[in-house]
């Protein structure tokens, strides 16, 4: 009986060794998938005119890459504003400054090992346009049958002025009395850009680009 017990004993006590020894093991394991997966952050800040400055930062790595592939797609209509492009470490940041119209995207990130994605809004630039001296549109709906203003949307040419020759690329915005934006348009040159908006008050604002990475322009009211 003695023996049996004693016996006992020793099977519990290697079944125990054993089991903390699997969890040991099961913690490192865990660390190590948790050091292999890093995260994203970024931070939206504004650049030159109407242009996007992404922060992009990799937390949990044992080293950041030299170099990170990054693209971006608008979350509304699925378009790509950004194809795949690299861009390099800087200190312990990675930073990307372009063009993208305001709204809201998802930034996918290419490394040696993993692929990650983060969403991410840059709406709120519209707001270092508040106190923008910005010619002024109104727009006004029509009248039913019985002389009553519609309250519907109206469709809207608004005339775009001449540009510099050397300007290549406009982003026109239209902003509510609210100050959020209402419509916009990136794009060639236009000398009309047509709107549908409800009946109101808005503030055109007009940024002309002479390139990608070459000198911008806001127009002011008496531009």
């Amino acid at each position: 009986m003695r023996s049996q017990m004693v016996t006992r004993i020793y099977i519990c006590s290697g079944l125990l060794i054993i089991s903390i020894q699997t969890l040991l093991s099961a913690g490192v394991v865990s660390r190590q998938r948790f050091l292999a997966s890093p995260n994203l952050y970024v931070r939206v800040r504004p650049a030159e005119c109407s242009r996007t400055k992404l922060v992009i930062k990799l937390e949990g790595v044992d080293r950041r890459p030299d170099h990170l592939t990054i693209s971006i797609v608008n979350k509304d209509d699925g378009l790509t504003e950004l194809k795949p492009t690299v861009i390099a470490l800087a200190g312990d940041e990675y930073i990307w400054s372009g063009l993208l119209s305001l709204g809201d995207f998802t930034l996918t990130v290419v490394n040696d090992k993993d692929t990650l994605i983060q969403r991410f809004t840059n709406l709120k630039l519209v707001e270092q346009f508040q106190d923008q001296e910005s010619r002024l549109i109104q727009v006004r709906g029509g009248k039913d049958s019985l002389g009553v203003r519609q309250a519907s949307k109206v469709s809207e040419d608004i005339a775009i002025p001449a540009l510099n020759n050397d300007e290549v690329m406009i982003h026109l915005m239209l902003i509510g009395s609210d100050n959020k934006l209402v419509a916009q348009y990136i794009g060639r040159p236009i000398s009309s850009w047509r709107v549908t908006v409800a009946e109101g008050s808005y503030k055109l604002v007009l940024v002309a680009y002479s390139g990608d990475s070459r000198p911008c322009h806001v127009y002011s009211k008496r531009s």
